[in-house]
């Protein structure tokens, strides 16, 4: 065998191996894209989720049905609920939870109405 032959044989391994080395990084370039929403994906949530937190209503009256527990206690759309029971309340989630345990009970609602805090009285029904 001539240097000549000797040569184009190590050509033929160097470009084979550069071949093999190319599937690897290839795959890699390829992952790369999902990779990056996914994580992009990842830090917008937590991002909106530290600014924005976690979403509480306020305990104010929506809507009063008529001939309602509400509306028997005197009610009125817009009436921020303070307190039930002396209990401070300051999530809407409260007012549901106590009241739904509370069915045939009656209870005692501060509400604040124009500035001035009211006590009414409604025994909730199922």
């Amino acid at each position: 065998m001539s240097t000549s032959d000797y040569m184009a044989m190590a050509l033929a391994e160097a470009e084979a191996a550069a071949h093999a080395d190319e599937v690897p990084v290839g795959a890699i370039v390829v992952a790369a894209g999902p990779v990056a929403n996914f994580i992009l994906a990842i830090v917008s949530f937590a991002s909106l989720y530290t600014l924005l937190g976690q979403r509480i209503t306020d305990p104010v009256v929506g809507t009063v049905v008529e001939n309602s527990a509400a509306a028997r206690a005197g009610m009125q759309s817009g009436d921020l609920i303070v307190a039930i029971n002396g209990e401070e309340i300051s999530t809407f989630t409260q007012v549901r939870r106590l009241v739904t345990v509370s069915a045939g009970v009656p209870l005692e609602f501060s509400v604040e109405r124009g500035g001035v805090v009211e006590v009414l009285r409604a025994t909730p029904v199922r």
